[in-house]
């Protein structure tokens, strides 16, 4: 199981698999559409979240002057706090990005396209900590999935919060796999895991429950070898997540007429997996021949990784896999909770 490639081959699978991962992002980056939630991404980071509107018909250059603006952190926070409910630090980042590289929507797109290919780099770097036979496997079905291009393109937070998902995993796992409690390595990838936790809930309130499951895991790893990191830990995720509690309690309370009564919870379940396995295995709606090959090498891989781990049962890392089996349902769960306890409606998986 703990073969390898050669290391130079590893490495051109590994750059051939981010230039493929690219290439199929390249069409959503620069498609003509662009979603409501994209228009407002777009106006918050420019400083114009209640933008003044032209009375009269205007032409196309001056409306898109809206768009343009160097608005203050505090600026971003204001508006969010009455337009979009989020926490800040996607909108702070992408403001500047936008004032480096240009304010179009390609460029916008192209933030989330960059943290798309580091998180995609991350989860490969995580399957090869583990030293999985053929880690590229894993890493492809990530890169192809429709759910995940449509998420590695939006001009919105969900591939910075991704990024820092999958670095906040590779970093707690090779943390609880390092020797000894007091030695560089093993301070540096806790600290590590420890940032992106806090950072990610400050990019998207939904990442607190990836969090949890990331969190959780690394405290049981370290409990018996390093009792000091279950009070660090938490305290330093906290210190970071605590500014975005507020956002999060007012994000809960929003729409209240959203969705009336409570959903039962079997038909809750069977929606939220129906829709992750859509966005997972199926094409985009746009109906192209490149989607529907995409959503088939999706099925061909995440086949051929089943396989590859009914073949090596026996010498699979519990640990490893209770990992990934946390971040994937802690998305899900924590849907489940919220639709359940606030009355929301929320489906994305």
């Amino acid at each position: 199981m703990v073969q390898r490639l050669p290391f130079l081959t590893e490495r051109l699978f590994l750059v051939a698999l981010l230039l493929l991962s690219a290439v199929a992002r390249l069409p959503a980056v620069y498609g003509p559409a662009i979603t409501g939630d994209e228009v407002i991404t777009l106006l918050e980071t420019a400083g114009h979240a209640l933008p003044a509107w032209p009375a009269k018909p205007t032409p196309a250059g001056v409306s898109r002057e809206i768009f343009r603006g160097t608005p203050t952190f505090g600026d971003i926070v204001a508006e969010l706090q009455h337009t979009d409910v989020h926490p800040p630090l996607y909108f702070w980042l992408l403001t500047l990005w936008r004032r480096w590289f240009g304010y179009s929507i390609e460029t916008a797109r192209l933030f989330s396209l960059v943290c798309s290919l580091g998180a995609l780099l991350f989860f490969y770097r995580l399957l090869r900590a583990k030293s999985l036979e053929m880690a590229w496997i894993g890493t492809a079905v990530a890169a192809l999935a429709p759910g995940l291009i449509f998420s590695g393109t939006s001009a919105r937070p969900y591939a910075l919060a991704t990024f820092l998902l999958s670095a906040a995993a590779f970093f707690a796992y090779r943390g609880s796999r390092t020797p000894g409690s007091s030695s560089m390595p093993s301070i540096t990838d806790s600290a590590g895991m420890a940032v992106c936790c806090g950072l990610a809930v400050q990019t998207n309130y939904l990442t607190l429950f990836s969090v949890a499951a990331i969190l959780s895991w690394s405290l049981i790893c370290l409990w018996r070898r390093r009792k000091a990191y279950a009070i660090f830990l938490p305290a330093l995720v906290l210190s970071i997540a605590i500014i975005a509690l507020p956002v999060l309690a007012r994000q809960l309370g929003a729409r209240p007429d959203q969705e009336s009564g409570l959903r039962p919870l079997g038909p809750e379940i069977k929606t939220l997996a129906k829709m992750t396995l859509m966005v997972t295995f199926l094409p985009d709606y746009s109906k192209d021949p490149v989607s529907y090959g995409t959503a088939i090498a999706v099925a061909a891989l995440a086949a051929l990784a089943v396989y590859q781990l009914l073949r090596n049962w026996r010498t699979v890392d519990r640990g490893f896999w209770l990992l990934l089996s946390a971040l994937a349902a802690a998305p899900a769960i924590g849907i489940i909770l919220l639709n359940s306890i606030f009355d929301k409606f929320l489906q994305a998986p």
